[in-house]
């Protein structure tokens, strides 16, 4: 009985939003000391996680919204869980981090095809693509990397570089059983990590290094990054007329860069060609390439809590004209700002 009551208990505690959003403040106050990153998990082992297996399958495509597509960098930008409720509902961020435009095509057609995402017609569905020369990759798209993996971990879906995302069969109570454990579990290590974390046991302040960031990146990329780098604009523009053919409103934004990335090729030859290929597509471009200074930047590439402070309010000034115009949003559209916002 005791056992049970303690299941039970844990349980409530694992649904609860107040004890959630406790956790999350707590959180958030470590990290604008250390000026890292911060990833909103909500008790799944890691971002892509919860999107997956948690908002995907509670997203209401029926009155349109707006979605933020991306690679890290961009899922790490927002801090949505803190808007009004009725916007939560309606602007998502569904960045996968390690991926490439393949893979952002790929997902959008998941959702086209096997998940309702233009319920409510195309031209209430706006897509911001979150844009930079790290979502061109090394070149490397198969089976064995991070975005094929993150769908296949809970046997809902399968996944193959041909055909991209499959939703599989499977049984309701068998999968509600096994994310209760999965949200259970979650819960109890959240709360170790924040309780750890306020006693002071967490990583020193961030540090740039911004010659290992170039070293870093200019391996990683590799000798044939233009040719890689070609490859993905020209996915992008596939993705683009595939859109428009759905009358789905497309928005490119370029992402921040550090003042390290400006000595190196990549970015100035990545927004080059995203330019072009977006005037050939008529997809409008923002450019927030410098909307962060270096110390908004929790590593080389990745937006810290302060980061999201600036760059959450750029992308719902882009968001809520766009519900509002469409009827989605029918609320005074008041942007809820990130706490930490001055």
């Amino acid at each position: 009985m005791l056992f049970i009551a303690g299941v039970t208990a844990i349980d409530r505690a694992a649904h609860s939003e107040s004890i959630s959003r406790l956790l999350v403040r707590l959180d958030e106050e470590v990290n604008r000391v250390d000026r890292k990153r911060f990833s909103y998990e909500h008790y799944f082992s890691d971002f892509e996680d919860r999107l997956i297996n948690e908002e995907l399958p509670a997203a209401d495509y029926s009155r349109g919204g707006v979605y933020l597509i991306g690679t890290s960098n961009l899922k790490w930008a927002t801090a949505l869980w803190e808007l009004p409720e009725e916007q939560r509902r309606l602007v998502h961020n569904y960045g996968i981090g390690g991926s490439d435009h393949v893979q952002h095509f790929q997902l959008i057609r998941h959702l086209v095809e096997h998940e309702g995402f233009l319920a409510a017609g195309g031209s209430k569905t706006l897509i911001i693509l979150g844009a930079s020369y790290h979502a061109t990759g090394d070149g490397i798209n198969d089976v064995n990397g991070f975005f094929p993996s993150i769908w296949e971990r809970h046997g809902q879906y399968s996944y193959t570089v041909e055909q991209g995302i499959t939703p599989i069969a499977t049984n309701p109570l068998r999968r509600y059983v096994h994310f209760e454990r999965i949200r259970m579990a979650g819960f109890l290590r959240s709360v170790t990590y924040t309780a750890a974390r306020q006693l002071g046991y967490h990583t020193a302040v961030r540090r740039h290094e911004p010659a290992a960031y170039k070293a870093d990146r200019t391996e990683w990329l590799g000798p044939r990054w233009q040719e890689n780098m070609q490859r993905q604009v020209q996915a992008f523009e596939e993705m683009a007329r595939y859109l428009r053919a759905r009358d789905v409103r497309l928005v490119v934004a370029f992402l921040p860069i550090g003042s390290w990335d400006r000595d190196l090729p990549f970015a100035r030859t990545y927004m080059d060609q995203m330019r072009e290929a977006c005037e050939r597509n008529s997809v409008r471009v923002l450019d927030w390439s410098d909307a962060l200074t270096d110390d908004d930047f929790a590593d080389s590439n990745h937006p810290n809590l302060y980061g999201v402070d600036k760059l959450q309010p750029l992308f719902m000034d882009v968001a809520l004209p766009f519900l509002h115009t469409t009827g989605s949003l029918q609320t005074d559209g008041v942007l809820a700002r990130h706490p930490g916002t001055r």
